[in-house]
């Protein structure tokens, strides 16, 4: 195993406390690229909904008038992504070709697209009366927009994953992002790439739920005595969301993270406090979370 595949593996340690939880994350952040973000002006996305059909609103708005509907399964071209009222955890809609909206977290999009401008108001000749007011449009922060290529291929691939999670076990989809950002080194270590694991969970004599497999890796666990190579096996998942679904499962169960789950509306103190239960030896690992929630405005996922 390189040095490579060693600063990735260690990233495993955060879950069982292990003492280079400090060296493992700032091996992961130290990997971000200053690359120029690539969004693109469209893309295909297949409607994700339970249900046999989806209504495409005139507004980003559950009580928004219908423009049309479109068939579970079926393929849209979405143009632009925006802000509206919250669908399953997450406040982030697209505008599809044609007019009108759907939330983001009820179809599968092949790849990012930018934000989406914000509408003008049209005005007549002559008015018979005050225009509506338009939704409010949340814009996403400077920062964001000049994400990381491989910042934006990590959120691509893991937002949705993100909020199905906190929508299921409450832990902030910015904060688990963050952490997956951390310890799988933006999707790029062996567990993540290979198992759809991100963050580091072995597998035990209790099989979870999510998991479909168990893979054997090398990796390098610490002691008080030192550290040194060995052979564990983690879990493996269908997808990334299974891995996000364990992790989120994880801290709900434990109840030594109690205490966060008071927080899960401040993604900012639930990092804190989850790191005083013991999450991370590392004493700067909220703090780096925290970074990374603003710097890429991960708060947007909540």
């Amino acid at each position: 195993m390189d040095m490579r595949e060693i600063k990735r593996s260690v990233a495993t340690l955060i879950l069982t406390g292990g003492t280079l939880a400090g060296l493992a994350t700032t091996v992961a952040t130290a990997s971000a690229a200053s690359a120029t973000p690539k969004t693109y002006s469209s893309s295909s996305a297949k409607v994700d909904a339970k249900a046999k059909t989806l209504a495409v609103r005139k507004t980003p708005s559950t009580k928004a008038g219908k423009v049309k509907t479109v068939k579970n399964r079926s393929t849209v071209t979405v143009m632009c992504w925006t802000q509206g009222t919250k669908v399953k955890g997450s406040t982030t809609w697209v505008r599809v070709k044609g007019g009108g909206y759907v939330p983001d977290t009820l179809v599968d999009r092949a790849r990012p697209v930018s934000y989406c401008p914000p509408a003008k108001a049209k005005t007549k000749a002559k008015s018979t009366g005050p225009l509506a007011p338009r939704p409010a449009i949340v814009p996403v922060s400077a920062t964001a927009r000049r994400l990381p290529s491989n910042a934006v291929a990590f959120l691509a691939k893991t937002s949705k994953a993100a909020q199905v999670s906190q929508a299921d076990w409450g832990v902030p989809a910015s904060v688990v992002l963050a952490q997956g950002i951390l310890e799988s080194g933006y999707g790029q270590s062996a567990l993540a790439t290979k198992s759809n694991n991100y963050f580091g969970i072995k597998c035990s004599s209790v099989k979870s739920p999510y998991q479909v497999a168990c893979h054997k890796y090398p990796t390098t666990e610490c002691t008080s005595k030192g550290c040194h190579k060995t052979t564990a096996t983690f879990r493996a998942y269908a997808s990334p969301t299974g891995s996000f679904e364990d992790h989120g499962r994880f801290l709900a169960l434990n109840s030594r993270y109690k205490t966060a789950f008071k927080y899960k509306s401040n993604a900012d103190q639930f990092a804190k406090e989850i790191a005083k239960a013991g999450y991370a030896t590392d004493p700067a690992y909220p703090g780096k979370l925290i970074k990374l929630m603003k710097d890429f405005d991960l708060y947007r996922y909540n």
